[in-house]
């Protein structure tokens, strides 16, 4: 049986358009669920209920960055503080909830598969990537690092895979969160092109003035 990789794109994409807001550095803490989820670290969880951490992180617990518990209809879905970073960290919850809302029963190699690509389309959706190409953006690892706040070895690894289907077929769906995902495509694409304008000898002296009437905004907004 091989991985449904268009029922985690679609997956994704619905999650994201249950959202009130976009943003194109999705923090999956902030996300709101039609499903039952709470999300808490193991340190706290263990200090609750008294469960020891090593049942959680040691080599014969469950995982080492995080875990999804269903009791009484609620998932809870835990994290370890201890070992993962805010961009591990995000990328972690929004495996679990690819778990969650791809209803697996069993944590086997295909359904890891699935998971990480549920998060991989819910952090960085494929069509925003093709709208930025289209529209001119630079993309490349460090950039997606940076554009969706996710580290270089995940903005690396969606690349590659977003490249090796370009003319994959959008869904409706997904077509409608692009729409919602345009204000943020444009907003990045017009500060890269002024940007650009800056830097450059030719418009040096056209943009200093600008520069400075925006310097002296930042410096004086709400006073």
């Amino acid at each position: 049986m091989k991985p449904d990789f268009e029922r985690c794109r679609q997956a994704a994409t619905l999650l994201l358009l249950e959202q009130k807001e976009q943003h194109m550095a999705v923090q999956v803490r902030s996300l709101s669920f039609q499903k039952k989820i709470m999300i808490d670290s193991i340190q706290h969880f263990s200090h609750l209920t008294g469960a020891p951490v090593y049942q959680f992180t040691g080599r014969k617990g469950l995982l080492k960055d995080g875990c999804t518990i269903v009791y009484q209809g609620i998932y809870l879905v835990l994290y370890n503080v201890s070992e993962i970073n805010q961009q591990r960290l995000n990328w972690t919850l929004a495996h679990e909830i690819g778990h969650i809302y791809l209803e697996h029963q069993t944590d086997g190699a295909l359904q890891e598969v699935e998971a990480h690509a549920f998060a991989s389309h819910l952090l960085v959706p494929g069509i925003v990537l093709n709208a930025l190409q289209n529209e001119g953006a630079a993309l490349t690892k460090e950039s997606v690092s940076s554009i969706f706040s996710i580290s270089l070895t995940a903005a690396e690894k969606r690349l590659a895979t977003f490249q090796k289907r370009p003319d994959i077929p959008f869904s409706e769906e997904e077509r409608q969160l692009l729409r919602a995902y345009q204000p943020l495509i444009d907003q990045y694409t017009q500060q890269q092109s002024f940007c650009s304008k800056v830097d450059s000898p030719i418009y040096a002296e056209e943009n200093a003035a600008m520069i400075e009437k925006m310097t002296l905004h930042w410096l004086y907004d709400g006073i």
